[in-house]
Parts: C-alpha cells; sequence; structure tokens
C-alpha cells in the first residue's frame, strides 16, 4: 500500500503520488511515532515554533483534535460535566454524545466571563471550559481573562480555535488563544497554506502530554492518516516560522486598504465592542441588497466567498 505503489498513471496528482506512502519500517506512523522519526520531528518543530508543552498533528481536521481534547480532559477529571458556550462547531456535539457529557450551556455575549465564573462556582466538579474564539465571523473572546478563571477553580479550559491559527505569527501571537488555554485546536487549512484537513491539538497543561493525546486521537482518526497532508504542514510551519509576520502584515494592510474602500462605497462594517480577528472581512449589505445577491455576483466575477448568511458576506 498504497495500490499505486508511488507511480504516475496519467491523472492530475501525478506530481504528488512519489510523495504519498503509508506507515511503514522506513516511513514513520503518525499514532505511534518512532523516537527521532519523521513525526517525532515535526512534534519538535510544533513545540519550538508555538511553545507548548506538547502538539500533535492530526490529518482528519479539527474534528477529531476536539473529540480528542473532550476525550482527554473527560477522562483526567473523572467528571463528565462540561461548561460550554452556545457558538459551537457541531463535532463538539459529536464529542458530548461519545463522552456521555452532562453539558451545562452559557450564552455567546459580552458576558461570558461572568457567565463562566457564575457556573463554575454551581457546578465545581466541571471537567473543562469549552469556547470558541476566533468563530466563523471573527468574533474573539477575552482568552487571557478566562483562562484566570478556570486557573483560578482548576478546570480544563479548552479553546476551539479552528479559525486562528493564523493569529500565532501576527504581532508575536498576542492574540493566539496558544498563549493562555490548557488545550488548544488550529484548523491550519483554514487560515493557513496547507491541505485539507491539516489541524493541530496544543497542550499547556502537564496533564495532557504527546502520548496520552496521541493514543486517544487514535479513536476518532484513520489509521491510515495521509502523508500528504502531514507533508503540507511540516512545510507550512517552516514557511510561516520564516515569513509568517512579514505575510500577516501585508495581509492585514491590504485588508484594512479594502475594507476602507467598501466603506466607502457605502457597505458595513462589524465595529461593535466584541474583540475580532482582524484578518475576517465581513461585508453587510442592508443598505444596498440581500448578501446573496453580492455573493452571487462576486462569486460570478471570480470572487469566490466563504460564506453569506442574511446579514453579511464573510471572506476568508
Amino acid at each position: 500500500m498504497p495500490g499505486h505503489g508511488g507511480i504516475a498513471f496519467g491523472s492530475c496528482v501525478d506530481s504528488v503520488i512519489p510523495l504519498d506512502v503509508t506507515e511503514l519500517d522506513f516511513s514513520d506512523n503518525l499514532h505511534n511515532p518512532a523516537e527521532n522519526g519523521a513525526f517525532f520531528e515535526i512534534a519538535e518543530m510544533c513545540r519550538r515554533i508555538y511553545r507548548t508543552k506538547d502538539t500533535i498533528i492530526s490529518c482528519s481536521g479539527s474534528t477529531a483534535m476536539l473529540m480528542t481534547a473532550v476525550t482527554a480532559a473527560v477522562s483526567v477529571s473523572g467528571s463528565k460535566k462540561i461548561i460550554c458556550e452556545r457558538r459551537v462547531h457541531f463535532s463538539l456535539i459529536s464529542a458530548f454524545a461519545h463522552n456521555d457529557c452532562d453539558v451545562i450551556w452559557i450564552k455567546s455575549d459580552s458576558n461570558i466571563e461572568k457567565s463562566i465564573e457564575s457556573a463554575l462556582i454551581q457546578n465545581p466538579d466541571t471537567a473543562a471550559v469549552i469556547v470558541t474564539s476566533p468563530d466563523y465571523y471573527g468574533i474573539m473572546h477575552d482568552i487571557k481573562s478566562i483562562s484566570e478563571i478556570t486557573g483560578k477553580y482548576g478546570v480544563t479550559f479548552i479553546v476551539d480555535s479552528a479559525h486562528g491559527a493564523h493569529l500565532d505569527y501576527y504581532k508575536n501571537g498576542e492574540l493566539s488563544a496558544v498563549r493562555y488555554a490548557d488545550l488548544i485546536i488550529q484548523s491550519m487549512h483554514k487560515t493557513l497554506p496547507t491541505l485539507t484537513g491539516a489541524a493541530l491539538l496544543h497542550s499547556n497543561s502537564d496533564k495532557f502530554d504527546f502520548h496520552m493525546l496521541s493514543k486517544i486521537q487514535r479513536r476518532f482518526a484513520s489509521s491510515s492518516p495521509s502523508y500528504l497532508i502531514s507533508l503540507s504542514i511540516a512545510e507550512a510551519l517552516n514557511f510561516m516560522s520564516l515569513y509568517g509576520a512579514e505575510k500577516t502584515e501585508q495581509l492585514l494592510q491590504n485588508i484594512n486598504r479594502t475594507k476602507k474602500a467598501i466603506s466607502q462605497f457605502g457597505y458595513t462594517i462589524p465595529s461593535d465592542n466584541s474583540p475580532r480577528d482582524p484578518f475576517r472581512l465581513c461585508i453587510g449589505t442592508d443598505n444596498f441588497c440581500e448578501a446573496d445577491t453580492l455573493y452571487k455576483y462576486l462569486y460570478d466575477n471570480n470572487v469566490v466567498c466563504e460564506f453569506c448568511d442574511n446579514d453579511y458576506v464573510v471572506m476568508i
């Protein structure tokens, strides 16, 4: 395996066929990495770049990493109680169902810190607190403040930062959840130059080390993870560690110029009091047309946006 044997056969993927291998003696195994093997080196690269205790990589996206994080938190605490904001990815619902969690839901609003502390006072046996930051619209929480609250009560703090993988390379990572939370999930393929399915799970806690997280990950990921995705993670990490600060600064300048131009045309850019990912572009169309009308117009003119809802067209 794989059946192509590294030999091109006249298809559109011929150029990558020789790089697509499987778990053999010479190629290492993502879920059981050899000491000083390829995946051990990638893990070392992650720890060095992100300054984490441990980091594991995923070829099954953030879905597998969210499932892993929740399962790890429940396993360590012995409790199945979770405090979670309502604005979550559907894979967390699967994680809760898999672990038979008792979930205390809290509102995703500006009072979330107070809501979390109140819930922790009423539920001292909580296994973990989970928030999403940033979300699809770029809305972020004050992760540092929440981490101080969870730290005070000795509860694991998990951040679904699937849309925040780029933030570690902007202003020395001051906006990144990796600085503060216990377990942080990032989808590299959403905002960094990797193949689809690339993700990371960071740990800043002695309770969750590399081997423990890798062992749990096996329950939710393919036993034949893609070496092409793994390679794309290593290549992206190398590129971003060298050029990430420069590239994100250039990108932000372009985005700010675009926001200014859009505003001059009369479209609206969200400017509420919520902290936001500066790289996420949301365009309000209420003064002119329905959001899906602008979305379709841009698509017809070769600008493919991430999605639209009743109020906004969202670009990544």
